[in-house]
């Protein structure tokens, strides 16, 4: 400990430790920034088929992911479950911004997903 007090006190010690410092800041942001680039999963795209066979959980995390935003008056009627199934029984009509229910709140979940499907289908 005394060591590093000493360097401290000396004018090329207290450089020293001031670059190291700010080294290793450098180096954790440059760490932190590639692990939050390498894990996104935001803009993965998917052609229409690898969304089908996905299993309904899977499919709405996707969306889920990529933005979709469920309506509060749906979450108090339905559980993740419920709308995950809805989603993939219904895939053709929401990904065309329509549905087969009155609500609301169904039509809003339809164009969210209408919106969201366009942005991640890949090209083909």
């Amino acid at each position: 400990m005394h060591g590093v007090l000493n360097d401290i006190q000396t004018k090329g010690g207290f450089m020293k430790v001031v670059r190291t410092a700010l080294l290793y800041i450098l180096l954790m942001t440059f760490v932190t920034a590639a692990f939050s680039a390498c894990g996104s999963k935001k803009n993965d795209t998917y052609t229409k088929g690898e969304l089908e066979k996905m299993t309904a959980s899977d499919l709405y995390e996707t969306f889920v992911r990529n933005g979709l935003q469920v309506d509060e008056d749906l979450k108090k009627v339905l559980t993740d479950k419920e709308l995950a199934e809805y989603i993939k029984n219904d895939f053709d009509l929401l990904i065309e911004g329509t549905t087969s229910r009155d609500h609301m709140g169904y039509g809003k979940l339809a164009d969210d997903i209408k919106r969201i499907y366009s942005s991640i289908l890949k090209k083909e």
